[in-house]
């Protein structure tokens, strides 16, 4: 898959939890107006137990319902789609608990995706692995 906008990866392994902090800002114009997109470099096993997600605020404020996808490298959304239509601002924390989140990840890269963000707009997703 190929890379849309710019995304920032920092990949962090505790001892049982794995962080992965996603940093993205939206292309601006063209044939991927409003997307990003990266795959990180480590493959994870485990089970997500958590996402947060933080648009940017301003100017770099992300259009309200934009979507978010995680996808491992068979091409599905670990999130089981929990983070389509997010609104800004994100009402609470932004916290996915694990309750509903019942992605397993086996051995794969994960790739971050997002959509209908705006021209130029970002935001940060954190991903926690158990």
């Amino acid at each position: 898959m190929a890379d849309y906008g710019t995304v920032t990866i920092t990949e962090v392994t505790f001892p049982w939890i794995k962080k992965i902090k996603f940093v993205w800002l939206s292309e601006n114009g063209g044939d991927n107006a409003g997307k990003a997109s990266k795959t990180t470099v480590e493959a994870y096993t485990g089970q997500i137990i958590g996402a947060i997600f933080v648009p940017d605020t301003g100017a770099t404020a992300p259009t309200t319902l934009h979507d978010i996808t995680v996808t491992n490298e068979d091409g599905r959304d670990i999130l089981h789609g929990v983070a389509a239509n997010l609104p800004v601002p994100i009402v609470g924390t932004g916290r996915i608990e694990p309750s509903s989140l019942l992605g397993v990840v086996v051995s794969t890269r994960l790739t971050l995706n997002v959509e209908n963000a705006g021209d130029a707009k970002g935001g940060t997703v954190y991903l926690y692995i158990g």
